[in-house]
């Protein structure tokens, strides 16, 4: 309880961030530090079940306030149901299939209070499995990635051995990648110093000395490198030595206009266009 309330202090309070500080908590995104909820609240469930177990109460008590309990969470996740219905409705816009979701949860929780373990994990385990079955690589396997017009596109462009970069788009930053090419923006796994020092030399090591994703950038002009997050940088894309001796391809999902690059290929879907570029002439 004291580590989801510390969690919860430091998504939501202001004030002195020393405690959160000495914990690296500042390096740590919101997304990150949600997923760490929700294993403390895996934590704290599996401890509720334990002392559940201890109280000597009436069946008929015990089953007044799990059912009691049980819907008042089932209002509350309505209610952020609703809201993200409202703000989000890419994300879900289907009435019945919130209903289903927080009802299906809300008995997890009844089954914890009225000392129904096995009942609750059996629960809790069909849910989590619903909830991932559609979108995890696990069950739906990587087509969606791996047999797309994009990459596709990649890899009917270019040799295996090409040297790729990405542009300005952090959610296409390992498509090259996944296309069997030579990725060199993108997920950065240890500090690469001596290919990075080539940018600005040493000067710029507190940038490119992290595990990080790196990007080429059309939008900070003639700044080599650029922290844009505490796991991000971005390096300029210009017509310099750099970008002409490590790079063949660049992949972007708007048009560059530099002598250096060559439109070499154009892939169209209903709301995004990708560009190839040659790098060179």
């Amino acid at each position: 309880q004291a580590g989801i309330l510390f969690f919860l202090a430091d998504l939501f309070l202001p004030g002195p961030q020393l405690p959160f500080n000495l914990l690296l908590l500042d390096r740590v995104p919101h997304q990150r530090l949600i997923i760490g909820l929700g294993f403390l609240g895996l934590i704290h469930m599996l401890y509720v079940m334990r002392k559940v177990s201890l109280v000597k109460i009436s069946k008929t008590w015990l089953y007044l306030i799990g059912l009691g309990y049980g819907l008042l969470c089932f209002l509350v996740m309505l209610a952020f149901g609703a809201f993200t219905r409202s703000h989000f409705p890419i994300f879900i816009s289907n009435w019945g299939l919130i209903i289903a979701s927080a009802g299906f949860f809300s008995l997890i929780i009844v089954a914890v209070l009225i000392k129904k373990p096995v009942w609750a994990a059996g629960l809790l385990l069909i849910f989590t499995v619903g909830s991932v079955i559609r979108t995890t690589p696990l069950y739906q396997g990587l087509g969606p990635l791996v047999n797309n017009k994009a990459s596709v596109a990649i890899a009917a462009s270019s040799p295996k051995n090409s040297r790729w970069g990405v542009v300005d788009d952090i959610y296409l930053e390992n498509f090259a990648a996944i296309s069997n090419r030579d990725s060199i923006t993108g997920t950065q796994f240890y500090p690469d110093l001596s290919f990075w020092s080539k940018v600005e030399g040493s000067s710029g090591a507190d940038i490119y000395n992290r595990y990080a994703h790196v990007l080429l950038s059309t939008t900070q002009g003639n700044v080599p490198l650029m922290l844009v997050a505490p796991d991000h940088f971005n390096v300029a894309l210009n017509c310099t030595p750099f970008i002409e001796n490590n790079f063949d391809f660049l992949l972007a999902a708007h048009r560059i206009d530099l002598p250096c690059l060559t439109l070499n290929k154009t892939t169209s879907y209903p709301y995004i266009n990708f560009y190839i570029y040659r790098v060179g002439h």
